[in-house]
């Protein structure tokens, strides 16, 4: 740190920052401060000067002020009042002034002069109120030492005649060198909070404008996919309504994937401006797990290769040499990464394609993995590459509207490789695609890696086969019938009987019953918000009362605490919503089997 950021350091550590929020008083602050450093400046002087004319008493008190300088200073850190401060410095010049004149030949004492600075001091620091207060204590003070005087009282006089009158000229000198000091602090000190004051009103007007294009840019992404799922299913309704035209299956299947389309592009918006406000907040955690870099990739590539023919455009994945089997990191986030990397890339390419490269340098200096998303899209100037990791930022408000986005894709990579100790870099020119490089830390040496040329072998697709049956009873909590048809029909397809109740006080009462009369439920989902007893709850009394089958939560918060609070309350495991078909059925075959494989044989 240069000596100047040094000072300035040392200059705010004195004004707390209870005062920073009120330019008033933080100007009010600098001064009390400022007018503490300027006497401080003469202490030494006059106490020098005073010890040369032989006179210690008043050497002694102008010490002593500077001691109790440095105090007032403190005083306004500790009490965070310029006021109390402001007083406590005028008080302490005004009795500097009444000692000296004291042991300085009262009346002629050169400190008398000096009283006249004390009004001004007062109104500069606390305010014409004030200022009137201490002229006339400062008044008073003279007239005393006058009738003192002119009573017959001796003073002491420590200064002989030449010595009075070098003391009065250099007060004169002082309070005139103070006053032109001060003022070059005051006008350092309101230009410097005049800038601050701008620059507080661009970050502002900044904040503001960031603010309204957001809300803008979520208006037109929430607002157009669910123009297309209200529209279409309207249109769905109205033609199921006309029993003279039966409906054509390939305009059926059209309507319905229009509408899973939109509604899946809903949920992502909503997902990214979650994910974002968690990382903000400091609530996001990131696991360190053994994962398989290559598993990641190969997922990925599947997941958008069908965005990828649907725009007639390339996708492909390469390995740039041996890379580890695993590494140590989290799969989720690292998915993430990759996921929203090339999502953009495809979205900002209309022609061409996208490849997702994956190295290992390995080197003695360089032991980080990375995965480069190469595109032949559109590119991006030095400017928008600047700006393309600030949330709620594209490139300009016509690529929001040709290319849509919240502008929050890369900004969420952003945290989320900083989090797992990594980084993001772009290289890009308009009109000449762009390369985007996630660089991840490997912690120790890989084990064995695969040849260079290796096949990926995609994993298992979690979409259940067509001959699954649950085969079970399932009680459905649930106080939303949308859902609750909705439910019953996907699990009563896969073979579940259901019965379906609206609160968790009619959960806990069926599931008991049931219970007692041999024939009890072998899963309960149950919604976490329900009237009259809500889920956890319910969940918590059933454990009370040693209800040992499994519980699976639904929620539609998808925060990590939260599904720590349903399992806390005895739940096995948390669904949540929109709720994956797929995901929501191997969770109960996944607690139907753990039960079954743990439960006591029948007595």
């Amino acid at each position: 740190m240069t000596s100047s950021g040094t000072l300035q350091a040392a200059w705010n550590w004195f004004i707390p920052d209870a005062l920073r929020a009120d330019p008033d008083r933080m100007r009010q602050a600098n001064r009390v401060l400022a007018f503490s450093c300027a006497m401080m400046i003469w202490v030494p002087i006059f106490s020098g000067i005073y010890f040369a004319l032989h006179a210690p008493k008043c050497a002694l008190i102008v010490e002593t002020a500077g001691l109790l300088l440095v105090f007032i200073a403190l005083m306004q850190r500790l009490t965070g009042s310029p006021t109390v401060a402001g007083n406590a410095l005028i008080l302490l010049a005004f009795s500097v002034y009444t000692g000296i004149g004291v042991f300085s030949g009262g009346h002629y004492a050169p400190s008398l002069l000096w009283y006249v600075s004390v009004p001004v001091i007062a109104v500069l620091l606390v305010g014409i109120r004030w200022g009137v207060f201490w002229a006339l204590a400062s008044a008073l003070a003279a007239t005393a030492f006058y009738l003192a005087h002119q009573a017959g009282y001796r003073f002491p006089q420590e200064l002989s005649r030449e010595g009075l009158a070098f003391v009065q000229f250099a007060g004169l000198a002082g309070l005139i060198g103070c006053i032109l000091l001060l003022t070059l602090v005051f006008k350092t000190l309101e230009t410097q909070a005049q800038r601050d004051l701008e620059t507080a009103l661009h970050r502002a007007e900044a904040a503001d404008r960031a603010k309204s294009e957001f809300l803008a840019n979520m208006s037109h992404e929430i607002r157009t996919p669910m123009t297309a799922i209200l529209g279409y299913a309207e249109v769905l309704l109205s033609e199921a309504s006309r029993a003279t035209r039966p409906l054509d299956p390939n305009e059926l299947l059209g309507h319905l994937q229009t509408i899973q389309r939109n509604g899946a592009h809903l949920l992502q918006v909503i997902n990214d401006i979650l994910d974002l406000s968690k990382i903000e907040a400091g609530k996001l955690e990131v696991e360190r797990v053994p994962c398989s870099p290559r598993q990641a990739v190969g997922e990925v590539v599947a997941l958008m290769r069908v965005r990828a023919e649907a725009k007639g455009l390339e996708l492909q994945e390469q390995y740039a040499g041996a890379i580890p089997d695993v590494i140590s990191s989290d799969p989720t986030r690292l998915r993430q990464i990759l996921l929203n990397l090339v999502g953009n890339a495809l979205k900002f390419t209309e022609q061409g394609g996208v490849l997702l490269v994956t190295r290992f340098p390995a080197g003695p200096d360089d032991r980080r993995l990375q995965f480069e998303v190469i595109d032949t899209g559109i590119g991006m100037s030095q400017d928008q590459i600047e700006r393309s990791f600030v949330p709620f930022s594209q490139a300009d408000y016509s690529t929001t509207r040709r290319f849509g986005g919240t502008g929050l894709g890369l900004a969420i990579s952003k945290r989320l490789a900083e989090m797992l100790d990594g980084e993001i870099a772009i290289e890009s020119r308009l009109g000449e695609g762009s390369t985007v490089r996630v660089s991840l830390p490997v912690e120790g040496p890989p084990d064995d890696p695969p040849a260079a040329d290796a096949q990926h072998v995609p994993p298992p697709s979690a979409e259940p086969s067509a001959a699954r049956r649950l085969n079970c009873r399932i009680l459905l909590a649930e106080d939303a019938p949308d859902n609750q048809r909705l439910l019953t029909h996907v699990l009563g397809r896969e073979g579940a009987e259901v019965s379906v109740v609206s609160d968790g006080q009619a959960a806990f009462e069926l599931a008991l019953k049931e219970q007692r009369q041999g024939a009890p439920f072998d899963v309960i989902l149950m919604d976490v918000q329900m009237p009259v007893l809500g889920g956890c709850e319910a969940a918590r009394r059933l454990r009370e009362q040693d209800y040992a089958r499994p519980i699976i939560a639904l929620t539609a918060h998808a925060a990590p605490q939260e599904r720590q609070n349903c399992l806390d309350a005895g739940c096995d495991d948390c669904a949540v919503k929109p709720l994956d078909r797929a995901a929501l059925l191997a969770a109960i075959e996944r607690q139907l089997r753990n039960f079954r494989s743990n439960e006591a044989p029948l007595r």
